[in-house]
């Protein structure tokens, strides 16, 4: 559902818990860049920011699949910067965005990544600290 005024995306809705407990969040606007990498090349936004409990994010750490990169890349501003991932650091509608090519299940097996959101499909993963015993 796009807000055509503010030119951003309205989420009302997200999936915690796996699959099965649906949780209902308030309405969360997102930066105008990271609405289009999420919605438009597949993104997940990683880190606090995916947390349903911050309602304020200070940053967005975007990471973009590798399939969909080359027409990513294309939408990150021309002043970015490089960040410590191998991807861009810039600001989107006043908000600091880092956004990098990868997959999902690496950067969810770094200790500083406990949540990852996939806006587009509501999909909220939350890592939990428990290994497996072999």
């Amino acid at each position: 559902m796009a807000d055509e005024r503010a030119g951003r995306y309205r989420f009302t809705g997200s999936v915690a818990g796996g699959l099965h407990q649906r949780l209902v969040t308030p309405m969360k606007i997102l930066p105008e860049l990271v609405a289009k990498l999420t919605h438009g090349h597949d993104a997940w936004i990683v880190g606090s920011a995916a947390n349903p409990e911050n309602k304020t994010p200070r940053d967005y750490d975007v990471q973009v699949p590798y399939s969909q990169w080359g027409q990513a890349a294309m939408l990150i501003p021309k002043d970015a910067t490089r960040n410590s991932f191998g991807g861009w650091k810039c600001k989107s509608d006043g908000v600091e965005v880092d956004v990098w090519p990868g997959e999902l299940g690496w950067i969810m097996q770094r200790p500083m990544c406990l949540w990852a959101w996939h806006p587009a499909s509501g999909v909220r993963l939350n890592r939990c600290n428990e290994k497996a015993e072999l």
